[in-house]
């Protein structure tokens, strides 16, 4: 049985009244929603916030999921339509947060340079997707969850032509601000 098959089963369940059936669904999409929230917001608590925030909310409006949409597509727009939503009450500019650049950093690590390299390395990917644009960060974020074009498209509510050309261009930009390459290639 193929995960698109057994989601909409634990869906099913869950609109029955099952809370085991909706808490299998949480524990598969958590980490995914709050690896995409955290992308997006660069700070681990608010992205947490409105991981669960989004739980709650998909939870309440289930009945709402249409019966040829996957769940997951589904729950990646509520966790979206959230995070506009704080990004408005907000009406703040997503930068790293020092709370969690200081938690990143109190990881443990053997003291090797490779690995303080790789912190140096995402924290410069985080502050460079934090200077694109919405339209383009979030078919980016998507894609490194291991979401295909198609799907990001599904989630994005954009043709696939669109989502090809948003991370096309939001590559191009990302490679420009992560090289200091202000004019392009």
């Amino acid at each position: 049985m193929n995960p698109t098959q057994r989601d909409a089963e634990l869906v099913h369940a869950a609109r029955s009244g099952s809370v085991t059936a909706f808490t299998l669904l949480v524990d598969r999409y958590y980490p995914t929603i709050l690896a995409y929230l955290l992308r997006q917001t660069g700070e681990r608590e608010w992205a947490a916030d409105l991981a669960q925030e989004t739980f709650l909310d998909a939870f309440r409006a289930l009945d709402q999921l249409p019966e040829d949409r996957s769940f997951r597509a589904w729950l990646f727009v509520v966790a979206r339509n959230n995070l506009r939503h704080a990004q408005r009450r907000r009406r703040l500019r997503r930068i790293v947060s020092l709370d969690w650049l200081l938690a990143s950093q109190r990881q443990p690590t053997p003291g090797s340079d490779d690995e303080s390299l790789s912190f140096a390395e995402r924290d410069a990917v985080q502050q460079a997707l934090n200077q694109l644009s919405d339209t383009l960060r979030e078919p980016l974020v998507l894609l490194s969850l291991g979401y295909s074009l198609k799907e990001a498209a599904e989630v994005l509510d954009i043709s696939h032509a669109a989502a090809r050309q948003r991370t096309s261009r939001g590559l191009r930009q990302l490679h420009n601000i992560l090289t200091d390459d202000p004019g392009g290639e």
